[in-house]
């Protein structure tokens, strides 16, 4: 499997967690999420899977 189809499954799992745990959130509390806190979020979910991404990237250049 190739870098890029492992960070595209990483990324579609982060996503799907950030959307279950958004919409818990909106649930919980009754009222929509702005959009700050869904980027804080997108942001936090995202980073690490980069971050791993560029290393071997940078491992193997």
């Amino acid at each position: 499997m190739s870098i890029g189809q492992r960070l595209f499954e990483q990324i579609q799992l982060n996503i799907t967690k950030f959307r279950r745990h958004c919409l818990h959130y909106v649930h919980l509390h009754q009222r929509s999420v702005s959009d700050i806190l869904y980027l804080i979020y997108a942001l936090l979910y995202c980073a690490p899977v980069l971050n791993a991404c560029l290393a071997e990237l940078s491992d193997k250049g």
